[in-house]
Formats: C-alpha cells, structure tokens, sequence
C-alpha cells in the first residue's frame, strides 16, 4: 500500500476523542507490559531555536514505530510545522505522516482523557476549567468522554479569548458554560479541575481546592514556572503522570522535590496492574502531571492513516 500524507484537516475530519482516548489506553497498556519504546525527548539546536524530536515504537498490539518533530524558533508562519512519522515496527516500511499541531493537541487530551477516567470520582457534578487557550477545548472534550458532567465552570485571564471559547464550544457541544470572575471561584467547586494555562506562576491556591477532586495540569511544571503550586503535592494522596522518564529527563528542575518524584509519584500505566496505587476513595484527591508520552502520537497518527486508508 503507498504511503498517505496528512494533515490537520483529515485529523479533524476522521479522529473523535473516543476513538482516541481508546488508542491512548492500548498504549498504557503496552506501556504496562514493557512493549512501549518511550525515551524522553531531545532536541537539536541551531541557532535561535531547535528541532525537538519524540521517538517511540508501541511493538506488541500497535506494531508501529517513529517519531514527532517540531521546532522551537522564536517564529510563527505556514512554514513551521510538526511532523509525526509512522513505520511499521514489523517490517521498517514507512506508512505515511501527519502534518500539523492538531494530531499533537489531541494525542494530549486523550491521555489526560485517560488518566480522569482512572483517577477522577466515578459520581462527578462539577467539571472546572482554568485557562481557554490552545489546550482547552481538546481537554473539555476529553473530561466530557469519560464523565459526566451537571455543571462546567470556566475562568480565563483574557475576557476575549474566554468568551470566544464558551460561544464557540458551546455551538459545538451542545453545552452551557458558567463563566466565573477567578480561579478561585472555579476550583473550590470542582470535583475534576483542568489546569490548561501557559502561566509560569501559579493559577491556584492548594486552600481552594475541593476534597476529593481530581486536579489535571497540562500548563508549565517547572520550578519557579509552574502554573501549579509546590505544595499541592502536600494535599494529594495520588500523583500520576503519563511519564516519569520524561519528568526526570527534564534539563530544568521539576516543580516537585525528587523526593516527591522518585517516592510518590507513578506512572499512569501503573494504574492498570496495580489499581491501589490510584484513587481508594471519594476523599482522596488525586492530581495528573501531564508531559506527553513518547511513542504516543506515532499509534494516534498510525490509527488515523488506517482509518483514511479504508475509506
């Protein structure tokens, strides 16, 4: 079969959430059986930016493997584009590539899909929402597949750009929005608490949180720029994170202490063998560190070139 080349649209066109989420559980699962390739990533410098690639290889049940490429310059054009690659892990041959951020978006939401699905309370009446940028509609649309929801309240710093979000998801998901004045006002409501700001301080304070409530970031972790506070590690029982390799790989130190790293912290594939290393009950708070796991996007643009393929 020839190689496809494919882009944001196709992405938009023939990949739902659910079938997403899905392909992110059958790689936590080869993640849990030691058939998931997944180093953290590197990058290549020149100049005023870089190249930074993620490679992975998911070999038992997706029998996929390549790697996603996109660049770090201080530039926004047509020009700039990532790349996901797929070759099969069988036999080398190339299947074909994604072109463009949407595949990466929504790789990342279905991970966090993932991780509400096994961490979050199974009875949930309030979703939270912090920040209405990049990250945030994916993200609905991920808590939205795997619970359900009587309320969602939202907070956004930029009044515009919130109210563009609301109008624009509640057309498209049939929603309604309760738009709150702070973070404050959202998270001390929330049983499930999203976190999808690029702010290098933190958003929230640990005394607002609702006990129980399951906190996903998606924003900044690193020390001193993070948008969560250090101490919420204080208040969770459980913290997960789609990666430690990548949380330990990281050149800057992490918002968390190592000791916090190395003795309370899991992986989410972890979850799937040993379900007592997640939520026990409805008082436990639970909080997922999202860092893009590896290999993922290779089995997500692999599921959508034979989902094109077939038609």
């Amino acid at each position: 079969m020839p190689y496809q080349i494919l882009t944001d649209q196709d992405v938009a066109q023939y990949l739902t959430m659910p079938v997403a989420i899905q392909k992110m559980e059958i790689a936590f699962q080869e993640m849990a059986n030691g058939t998931l390739e997944a180093p953290p990533r590197f990058r290549v410098n020149a100049n005023e930016g870089a190249l930074v690639f993620t490679v992975g290889a998911a070999k038992a049940i997706e029998k996929v493997i390549g790697f996603r490429v996109y660049d770090t310059f201080p530039y926004s054009s047509p020009e700039h584009q990532q790349l996901v690659v797929v070759y099969s892990a069988e036999t080398g041959a190339f299947k074909g590539l994604v072109i463009g951020s949407a595949i990466g978006r929504l790789r990342t939401a279905a991970i966090n899909g993932v991780a509400i699905n096994y961490l979050a309370p199974k009875k949930v009446d309030t979703l939270g929402i912090i920040g209405a940028g990049f990250q945030a509609e994916k993200h609905l649309e991920a808590a939205l597949a795997v619970r359900n929801f009587a309320d969602i309240h939202i907070y956004s710093r930029t009044k515009a750009r919130l109210l563009q979000f609301t109008e624009k998801m509640s057309q498209q998901l049939g929603i309604e929005f309760q738009i709150k004045d702070s973070a404050e006002a959202v998270a001390r409501h929330a049983d499930v608490l999203l976190c999808t700001t690029n702010s290098r301080r933190p958003i929230l304070k640990t005394e607002w949180l609702k006990q129980g409530a399951h906190i996903s970031s998606i924003g900044p972790k690193a020390a001193n720029a993070s948008e969560l506070p250090a101490d919420i590690a204080s208040l969770a029982n459980v913290i997960i994170t789609d990666s430690k390799a990548q949380v330990e790989g990281y050149t800057k130190p992490y918002f968390l202490s190592k000791s916090i790293i190395k003795e309370r912290m899991y992986n989410l594939c972890d979850l799937l063998d040993k379900p007592q290393l997640g939520r026990q009950n409805d008082s436990d708070t639970t909080l997922f560190c999202s860092t893009g796991l590896a290999g993922t996007e290779v089995v997500l643009a692999n599921a959508l070139l034979e989902i094109v393929g077939k038609e």
